[in-house]
């Protein structure tokens, strides 16, 4: 899963470093400086990966197991973990309704522009997909989630992810760009 996340921050930083190619010389500083924020940013999510939640019986760790999972690398505490399978699915619904909806406006650069920022959208929820994954098998693993709760979450997961990929591949039909 790091290495997925890593090729993920990869992917946009290249898509980034292209971008700024695609800019005029007068936004070139602005942009520049947007960009190294964002790429920023996009470090740190990798760097410290989003907390998620499944529900209430699950997202609350007694003392004990939260202890260890503090001395334990393979483990992931669920103290700061805020998403659920309801909040993804909410979130993948918003972003593909607006990726959806998306028509090239402006000229070819501000088309593209407007493609890459949609898809960064598109990216972040992903990653948000892959954190809560990685999540459940760790709740899964440690005993806190039954095998049966860990199997349904993840074919939720999988239906949540197909509907991504499917708003993706649209985008970039809609966009004539195939990223």
């Amino acid at each position: 899963m790091r290495k997925s996340k890593l090729f993920a921050l990869s992917l946009t930083m290249l898509s980034i470093f292209m971008l700024t190619g695609c800019d005029d010389d007068n936004n070139k500083d602005a942009n520049y400086r947007k960009l190294e924020s964002r790429v920023a940013q996009l470090e740190q999510d990798v760097a410290t990966p989003k907390n998620t939640g499944t529900d209430n019986s699950t997202s609350n760790l007694d003392a004990e197991s939260t202890d260890n999972s503090a001395n334990s690398p393979n483990t992931i505490s669920n103290e700061a973990f805020s998403d659920t399978i309801e909040s993804l699915t909410n979130a993948v619904e918003e972003v593909t309704a607006k990726a959806d909806s998306a028509t090239p406006s402006g000229n070819k650069e501000e088309s593209k522009t407007q493609f890459f920022n949609l898809k960064d959208e598109l990216d972040l929820i992903e990653r948000r997909l892959d954190t809560y994954d990685d999540y459940i098998e760790a709740q899964y693993k440690q005993g806190n989630l039954s095998y049966e709760d860990y199997r349904n979450q993840e074919h939720a997961l999988e239906d949540i992810e197909d509907k991504l990929d499917a708003s993706e591949d649209r985008l970039e039909r809609t966009f004539g760009i195939n990223d």
